[in-house]
């Protein structure tokens, strides 16, 4: 059996998630469950059982709510010689706010220290909430799965939130193993016990939303693009090329034929610049002299970055530029 980690800051739906994703299934299974979450309403909790799970009331299983003083008691956890008064064999245990029992320089109780090591023998499973993961040893060495709630208010969304789950305690990036994104939270979970989205609350500052500076973001946008540009053409754009004198032949003179003059047509210089994709294809950008931009398809083009080698029109065009 697991004891599993859920951490992240106020708001961001510890609670909320373990409710929806550890209790509410745990007592659809007929399972007991022990928890200290604040507000837990019994009757609501049934009722939603009952509409969401399709069982019978009956069927659900017993949550027993707890209060911290409880908790901090050594006789909490059932023991070897037993079941405790408080949680039983078999139980899911659900601990919110964990560093007030459980805190990395608070000293365990014994039989607390014993019951992690033996939580499988006893049958039991355990949900750790807490903000951080700076609990006792005794219990991160033994957390299986971390999960990190994040509110997704920052960019915008306030009805959304992610998840990020770790293999054991120490949330190290190596341990990522499964990322959820903006997930939409369930309004009538949060009516199923006292959450933190039922309370008043008030940002101290509008800037953690990046839509009110939207204004400030567009013109970051435009000074990047323009300055792109400048440089980019700066480094890699065509040099000027000096105006060569027309080309011009005579025809050889022919009895009555006034003498004309044939004027060479200059040839437009085209370089590589680039490509764009659309969908399933790739489309090639050649630039001339004018900073015009032509589209041909991929297929012309060999090779990659500065060594692409595009025809057009039966002539090489490159990086560096097309002959003319």
């Amino acid at each position: 059996m697991a004891i599993n980690l859920y951490v992240g800051l106020q708001g961001a739906g510890k609670s909320y998630e373990s409710i929806k994703s550890v209790i509410l299934p745990a007592l659809a299974q007929g399972q007991r469950v022990v928890s200290n979450i604040e507000g837990l309403d019994k009757e609501k909790i049934n009722e939603y059982l009952v509409k969401k799970y399709k069982i019978q009331a009956e069927n659900i299983g017993e949550l027993v709510y707890v209060d911290d003083e409880l908790i901090k008691r050594d006789d909490f956890f059932p023991t070897e010689q037993g079941d405790s008064k408080y949680v039983k064999y078999g139980d899911l245990v659900v601990i919110d706010e964990a560093w007030r029992f459980f805190d990395s320089e608070r000293t365990l109780e014994p039989n607390h220290k014993q019951f992690f090591g033996m939580l499988r023998h006893y049958g039991c499973q355990m949900a750790v909430i807490n903000q951080t993961n700076g609990l006792c040893k005794s219990l991160l060495g033994r957390i299986q799965t971390t999960y990190k709630m994040h509110r997704a208010f920052s960019v915008g969304f306030k009805t959304r939130y992610s998840i990020i789950s770790f293999s054991g305690s120490e949330m190290r990036k190596q341990d990522i193993y499964k990322t959820q994104a903006f997930l939409k939270y369930d309004p009538e979970i949060f009516t199923l016990y006292k959450s933190e989205k039922q309370k008043a609350t008030t940002k101290l500052d509008k800037r953690q939303n990046i839509w009110t500076v939207f204004g400030l973001l567009i013109f970051t946008i435009f000074i990047f693009a323009v300055s792109a540009f400048y440089l980019f053409n700066r480094f890699y754009g065509v040099p000027e090329v000096e105006p060569k004198k027309n080309e011009i032949t005579s025809s050889p003179i022919q009895k009555g034929l006034a003498p004309t003059a044939v004027i060479q047509e200059k040839d437009n210089i085209l370089r590589y610049v680039g490509f764009y994709a659309n969908k399933n294809q790739r489309f090639a950008l050649l630039r001339d002299e004018n900073q015009l931009l032509l589209i041909i398809p991929y297929s012309r083009c060999t090779n990659e970055g500065r060594k692409t080698i595009c025809m057009h029109e039966d002539k090489k065009v490159t990086f560096y530029g097309g002959a003319k």
